[in-house]
């Protein structure tokens, strides 16, 4: 699993060794001269890794699962700060592998717990418990994605 947040050296050759691999937008950008994150997801699965995607801000994320495209919007929530949201959306995405979980579940449980981390100032205040009613995990979900 690569969390890649910038464009460096090395860090392509980490995508031929890694099964997931997600990236900012700022990565995605850079690596593809402009603003076409799909355009970078398959780029980066070229290289090998199963499952790719970008990561978006308050515009959600794209994704490659192998040749099948994932696309969602962000959570509508009103932000308050985004310190912390990248980590723990990569957390969220990686629980989600370590239950077993298909990519698509295992992206919007991650920015489902994004999204909550937003909420408040600091990156570590709101980090959702798993328990938590409003979680993707459980029936109801009262943050639904934007439309």
């Amino acid at each position: 699993m690569v969390d890649a947040g910038s464009l460096r050296g090395g860090m392509l050759d980490l995508a031929r060794v890694s099964d997931h691999f997600l990236a900012s937008e700022t990565f995605a950008r850079d690596l593809m001269g402009g603003d076409r994150p799909l355009d970078a997801c398959h780029k980066i699965a070229e290289l090998g890794p199963r499952v790719v995607g970008v990561t978006l801000g308050r515009k959600g994320y794209v994704a490659l699962d192998g040749c099948r495209v994932i696309q969602r919007p962000a959570y509508s929530v009103d932000t308050v700060d985004t310190t912390g949201c990248g980590d723990v959306f990569h957390a969220g995405y990686i629980y989600g592998l370590l239950k077993g979980w298909e990519a698509d579940k295992s992206l919007d449980f991650a920015a489902w717990a994004a999204a909550k981390v937003s909420l408040e100032l600091g990156g570590r205040t709101s980090i959702p418990p798993l328990e938590e009613e409003s979680s993707p995990l459980h029936t109801h979900d009262p943050m639904k994605p934007k439309s």
